[in-house]
């Protein structure tokens, strides 16, 4: 079993790698005005030697700097030295398509190709338990320190039969959802409800990918607004699934044999007593462990003995209510309560 206190010591299930396709997808941006162009699009600066990661969000990506790739600019015919930006957004796959549209609208007369890269170019790997102190940064890479959360690693495109050249094992994309969740790390639309959440809530304050300073990009006056009212009530936090019957676990972690059916996205955390009081949302589970949106108050400072539960029907009719506990990650900058 793998604990929070176990990622304290071991940062996030010890050492792996995994490849993210073909849950993740590429769109390539190039041209003139392409750094421009992003700038005005997302949350974060995009500095001029280009960006080292990272209103309600539509869906949360990474952007690489690609340009200086010898294997990218052969394939594109650019010449080395040629004042070109080109880019790399990776985001979920389920959400390329609709961030591509998006992307395209916003086009107007700027200088940029967009399109859709092939899930046989190239491959997107996860690393973790290196240090930040080897020599990751080579000249011809792609990539970036995955800085959402201590112990998250690092994140490398390669050429797609192509492996990182770090020592370690490959292991199922299983393991980077499972160190994700345990972290409390929302990622893709399974647990960023696209058009329905603001950043804040989805903790893209906490993980870097908001610059309050900046000004003038899509959804800004919103994402600024609720930031100075200085009032966050839900976020997006790690929650442990058991059975109602038993008492609450007081330690989040993974247990490989114990398996829940879980609800449809957005279905309701409640309080288990009369007033069944919605104190959350669910977005996704693995195992015994998951993501909730959940109101902080509710669930960080209130008394020991308030239980919270999800009641719902499977597809055949048969009814389920599964015992949540929520934690509090503990790399938060904030504390919202002394669980």
């Amino acid at each position: 079993m793998y604990t929070t206190k176990g990622l304290r010591r071991r940062i996030a299930l010890d050492k792996g790698m995994a490849r993210l396709n073909p849950k993740r997808r590429l769109i390539e941006i190039y041209g003139l005005d392409a750094g421009k162009f992003l700038q005005n699009m997302i949350s974060n600066n995009i500095p001029p030697e280009g960006p080292d990661s990272g209103g309600r969000m539509l869906c949360d990506a990474f952007i690489y700097s690609i340009a200086h790739n010898s294997v990218w600019r052969e394939s594109r015919n650019v010449s080395e030295g040629k004042d070109y930006q080109a880019f790399f957004i990776e985001c979920d796959a389920r959400s390329a398509e609709n961030l591509l549209y998006h992307l395209k609208h916003y086009k107007l007369r700027s200088r940029i190709s967009l399109e859709l890269v092939d899930n046989d170019e190239w491959s997107i790997w996860s690393s973790w338990g290196i240090s930040e102190k080897e020599d990751c940064e080579k000249k011809e890479s792609i990539g970036c320190y995955d800085h959402r959360a201590p112990g998250m690693g690092r994140r490398d495109i390669l050429p797609y039969n192509t492996k990182p050249t770090f020592e370690l094992d490959e292991v199922p994309l299983e393991n980077y959802r499972i160190k994700r969740n345990l972290l409390g790390v929302p990622e893709g639309p399974d647990d960023i409800f696209e058009n329905k959440v603001f950043p804040l809530e989805s903790c893209l304050d906490y993980m870097g990918g908001i610059n309050f300073y900046k000004g003038c990009y899509i959804g800004q006056e919103l994402t600024t607004r609720v930031y100075h009212a200085g009032v966050v009530r839900k976020r997006i936090v790690p929650i442990s699934f058991y059975d109602p019957n038993d008492s609450p676990p007081s330690v989040l972690e993974y247990i490989p044999s114990l398996k829940f059916c879980f609800p449809a996205q957005a279905t309701n955390i409640v309080r288990e007593d009369s007033t069944e009081k919605s104190v959350g949302k669910f977005c996704s589970g693995i195992g015994n462990i998951g993501l909730g949106l959940m109101r902080l108050d509710s669930v960080f400072n209130q008394p020991e003995q308030h239980k919270y539960v999800i009641h719902h029907t499977d597809q055949n009719n048969n009814n389920h209510i599964i015992g949540v506990k929520a934690f509090h990650p503990w790399w938060w900058t904030e504390k919202h309560s002394n669980p």
